[in-house]
């Protein structure tokens, strides 16, 4: 089992959700993550300027982030719909 870290950019993405629906996906997402944060079919290793990332992907919303092995971590960096996502 994983531990779920955000970065500051989620916490402040997390602080501005009013929508529960919104509120329980993520939910069901971090808990997906903790289990198997390498392999699903919403789950994809990233290239390019992305290299050494994960994406998963729900719908529209996109969750960019790091896996760090060693220490059991998935690190979430980036939450954003699909259209916005790759331009940060």
């Amino acid at each position: 089992m994983f531990d779920i870290y955000l970065s500051t950019e989620v916490q402040k993405f997390h602080k501005k959700i009013k929508n529960e629906k919104l509120k329980k996906i993520l939910s069901e997402c971090y808990e997906a993550l903790k289990e198997e944060p390498f392999q699903g079919s919403n789950i994809r290793k990233m290239v390019g300027q992305f290299k050494g990332l994960y994406r998963y992907r729900k719908g529209n919303l996109r969750i960019v982030y790091e896996v760090l092995k060693e220490k059991k971590i998935v690190y979430i960096k980036v939450i954003d719909d699909r259209k916005n996502i790759y331009k940060k």
